[in-house]
């Protein structure tokens, strides 16, 4: 109950922080709009890895796929929230149209092929100027950079918010659902889970489209923000693989495991990129490394947090807290010990 309770006061501390950001400023705005949508990326691509196994390293994608469309609708007079609601449906598509040659391959197999998504997008982006107008990009029209004479900035980043809020609903929701414990069979062990009844490819396929519509809403509100996209910053290896570290370093498969690795990793690279731009890649590569050898379940799974009673239950997974409480409710005198039983079949 107190852990509960301690859960949702750090949630609503969190968002009356988050709603106050703009008041800082434009700065703490822009870092705090990259904490978010780091988070948002992160969180997806951990449905599919964290829950269910798979390293989709080309996750990033829908990501660029949902800027790009949501910025061709815009610059073809189509209003902003058909806009959001066009892109994200199309990036649903392409993902599971993916779906089918991908989830044919496993492990090693399936990462790499994910990952040659990426190159493969950039060349069609870089390609296509009848579409996406080629290497130079697609800026929105200036004329759409105020509402009643706001920066657009403010409105992107409350809709990024609420999309950060859904993306962890949706992890809580997950976690308690039969979908979840089919998604945590299918990374145990799918022949064994297929073999209990869990129809694999309906829930792959369905995970797969959740990630790609939640990552596709932040390159909308990126793309509305930032009123500009190209393929090498919706596309390009340097930043498609950053949603990627943050959930490593706080911890895969974890409900706050992404969040702590969004802020960490955001926080980290603003500082870099003021302080050491040149050594920006190259320490968050060495920190990436040395977590990996040293802390290989993230942070939040480090001995030193574990110790820490308020702050170990963030290193567990839902089935490990539910099995952690249910043992501490449990009386000592209802467990029933036995002797010299045995069991006799045949």
């Amino acid at each position: 109950m107190k852990a509960a309770f301690a859960g949702r006061a750090v949630i609503a501390l969190l968002i009356v922080a988050a709603l106050g950001i703009p008041l800082f400023g434009a700065y703490y705005l822009t870092v705090v709009f990259a904490i978010v949508s780091g988070y948002i990326l992160a969180q997806s691509w951990d449905w599919l890895h964290g829950e269910a196994g798979y390293v989709n390293l080309g996750h990033y994608i829908y990501y660029g796929i949902g800027a790009y469309v949501f910025s061709i609708c815009v610059v073809n007079g189509v209003p902003i929230p058909i806009s959001f609601v066009l892109a994200t449906l199309f990036t649903g598509l392409v993902a599971a149209l993916l779906s089918v040659p991908l989830f044919r391959l496993h492990g090693d197999y399936f990462a790499f092929a994910t990952l040659a998504l990426l190159p493969l997008a950039e060349l069609l982006a870089s390609n296509l100027p009848s579409i996406t107008n080629g290497v130079d990009g697609i800026p929105l029209p200036p004329a759409g950079a105020l509402i009643y004479g706001i920066d657009v900035k403010y409105f992107s980043f409350y809709v990024a918010f609420a999309v950060a809020v859904l993306a962890f609903w949706g992890t809580v929701r997950i976690n308690r659902t039969p979908f979840g414990y089919a998604l945590k069979g299918i990374r145990s062990d799918e022949q064994a889970a297929e073999t209990c009844g869990v129809r694999i490819w309906p829930v792959k396929l369905k995970v797969m489209v959740l990630s790609a519509l939640v990552a596709a809403l932040a390159g909308c509100t990126y793309a509305w923000s930032f009123r500009y996209v190209n393929p090498l910053t919706v596309f390009g290896l340097n930043v498609a693989l950053i949603p990627v570290a943050m959930a490593l370093l706080g911890g895969t498969g974890l409900l706050w495991g992404a969040l702590v690795g969004a802020i960490v990793l955001s926080s980290l690279t603003q500082f870099l990129l003021v302080q050491m731009q040149f050594l920006q890649f190259t320490v968050i590569g060495m920190l990436i490394l040395l977590i990996g050898r040293f802390m290989p379940g993230g942070l939040l799974r480090a001995g030193p947090i574990r110790k820490i009673p308020f702050l170990a239950p963030l290193g567990r997974e839902h089935h490990e807290r539910l099995t952690a409480g249910i043992a501490a409710r449990t009386p000592a005198e209802a467990t029933l010990p036995l002797e010299r039983a045995s069991v006799r079949t045949g």
